[in-house]
Order: structure tokens, then C-alpha cells, then sequence
């Protein structure tokens, strides 16, 4: 399984999710787009990869047999730090079919918070 780079948010969420799941996985730390190569190869299973969506990683990617997303269902076990969430074929129209949605889990952001001035 790979988690991205050490550090990134790919590997500290990835490996916090599949130990709540109950998953054991060999983690792989290497950068994405090469972890994508090693899927087509056969040396990793999967890639797992935190970021806004659509991201460009995926939303340019060739449909090809065997790559998919797979889906996470949100529930107790994530309630502390995440938030529900779905991907669907407007986010990655090449990996997700028009009547087709696929669950997920998100990392909630917290918005700018503007900054006050008195008016002079």
C-alpha cells in the first residue's frame, strides 16, 4: 500500500485510517504519480492520497482495467477527526460513472479568518 512521501498527509492519515478499519497493510512511502507506475507493475496494491478534490493526479487519469477507487464509509471510528464525504464522476469523470458515487472520508479545513482593522 502506498502512502505517499514520509510526512505527507497521505501517510499520517492513510496509516491512521486503515489501523481504525482494522487493515493491516506493509506501507510503501514513495511520491504518488512513481506509486502509480508500481500499481501498474503489480508492486503495490493501492495509493492512497489526501487532497482537495478534483485533484489532478486522478482527474487526468486513462481509465484502465483494474483502477478504481475504493469506497471508505464514514462512521463511528472517524467521528474525532473527519468528516463524510463522497467523490463522484463531476470530480473524476474518467474513473467514476455518471450514475455512480463513492464514499469517502475528509479532513474538515478551517476558513482564513479575516482580519479586522479599525476603520480610520
Amino acid at each position: 500500500m502506498a502512502f505517499n512521501t514520509p510526512g505527507s498527509a497521505a501517510n499520517l492519515t492513510g496509516q491512521v485510517v486503515f489501523q481504525r478499519l482494522g487493515v493491516q497493510v506493509e506501507p510503501v512511502l514513495i511520491n504518488n504519480a512513481i506509486d502509480l507506475e508500481k500499481m501498474r507493475s503489480g508492486e503495490v496494491s493501492a495509493v492512497v492520497h489526501v487532497v482537495g478534490k478534483p485533484n489532478d493526479l486522478f482527474a487526468r487519469f486513462k481509465p484502465e482495467p483494474g483502477f478504481h477507487f475504493i469506497p471508505i464509509e464514514y462512521g463511528a471510528q472517524f467521528e474525532d477527526y473527519y468528516v463524510p464525504a463522497a467523490l463522484g464522476p463531476e470530480d473524476y469523470p474518467n474513473l467514476i460513472r455518471p450514475s455512480e458515487t463513492v464514499s469517502s472520508i475528509a479532513v474538515p479545513t478551517v476558513p482564513p479568518i479575516p482580519t479586522l482593522r479599525p476603520i480610520p
